[in-house]
């Protein structure tokens, strides 16, 4: 984003020396305010990511009677999409003011769509909220080992749509949340022990 930034004031120092048709500077400098808001979301973004790297990974390898809080992996992925989505629905809000989109009449809209998106996309929202399931009520986390249906093998990612477990094949399954949420799961990881006939 800093590059990025750069490249912006120099097309801004460059356009202002221009003579250019109104409509044509008009239509530029919207395309420039979205672009400069974008940036600066980009710009946050990567602050609040790396501000959650440096402080609260290192909280992973931790005990829990150390802090009062206990952090593992699935929750730190969990802040990170959440405050990820946040950021940039806000950016986007701000550009789309900036422009001069009146945002009621939007949102007027969106709520009569959004009824008609909800039927159509039963399956998707299902799978949004079986992640958000998965992610705060901790079936299992990020390295463990659980067997859904008929997969068994190590989760590589806890996405909001989906789930995706490495085989003991090291083939990649990715399974739908709703499934996750809705059938039953053998977590291996949590056993105290294992017998071997």
């Amino acid at each position: 984003p800093v590059m990025f930034g750069i490249i912006l004031m120099s097309v801004w120092i460059g356009l202002s020396r221009l003579q250019l048709d109104k409509t044509v500077a008009k239509y530029l400098s919207e395309s420039y305010k979205v672009l400069t808001v974008v940036n600066i979301t980009w710009f946050f973004k990567c602050l609040l990511h790396a501000l959650i790297y440096e402080y609260l990974t290192p909280k992973e390898n931790e005990t829990p009677d150390k802090k009062r809080i206990y952090l593992d992996s699935h929750k730190i992925s969990l802040l990170q999409k959440t405050t990820n989505g946040v950021v940039w629905t806000i950016g986007i809000i701000i550009a789309l003011s900036n422009v001069g989109v009146e945002l009621g009449a939007l949102l007027g809209t969106l709520g009569v769509g959004g009824i008609a998106f909800a039927l159509a996309a039963q399956d998707t929202i299902k799978n949004i909220f079986g992640g958000f399931t998965i992610l705060t009520d901790g079936t299992f986390r990020i390295g463990d080992r659980i067997k859904v249906e008929s997969y068994d093998g190590h989760v590589e990612d806890i996405g909001i749509r989906s789930t995706r477990i490495r085989t003991l094949d090291k083939r990649l399954a990715i399974i739908p949340n709703y499934k996750s949420v809705e059938g039953a799961i053998e977590n291996v990881s949590e056993e105290p022990m294992f017998r071997v006939l």
